[in-house]
């Protein structure tokens, strides 16, 4: 007698607590993240700028640019005219994986790993004004 009432007291808990609301569920939560993320989605439109760099460059994923501008032989070309702004740096190779470009470089002229990681710095700021859209990873070599 005493099992069947602890089992039916175990089983009746357990039925009321799936019954329950979910809180994160509820319309308010869900009108205050919907509210958030137009706020967000408002906010970066308004600001045309992404970490100090002006978003009005000629990057070829903006839609009032289309035609010739599109494509990854183009982001590869963006990619070698910003690193040429860098002096004593060459380009050895560039991959894109999804939202992600994979720059190789060579440099001469860098001794330490305090130049190597301002240099790494320097070209990935380039590159980030040149293609805003994608992640950018640099690897500098001797």
């Amino acid at each position: 007698m005493r099992f069947m009432m602890v089992s039916i007291t175990i089983m009746m808990a357990l039925i009321l607590g799936a019954c329950a609301t979910n809180p994160q569920g509820t319309q308010e939560v869900r009108d205050v993240q919907s509210l958030n993320q137009k706020n967000t989605d408002t906010f970066r439109d308004h600001n045309p700028t992404k970490n100090g760099y002006n978003l009005q460059n000629e990057s070829p994923m903006q839609m009032n640019q289309v035609g010739e501008t599109w494509g990854l032989k183009q982001d590869k070309q963006k990619i070698f005219e910003a690193v040429e702004e860098v002096p004593n740096v060459e380009v050895r190779r560039v991959n894109f994986n999804g939202s992600t470009a994979h720059v190789r470089v060579k440099a001469t002229d860098i001794s330490g790993s305090d130049e190597r990681i301002a240099l790494t710095n320097k070209l990935r700021r380039n590159i980030e004004g040149a293609l805003p859209r994608y992640k950018i990873r640099v690897y500098v070599s001797q």
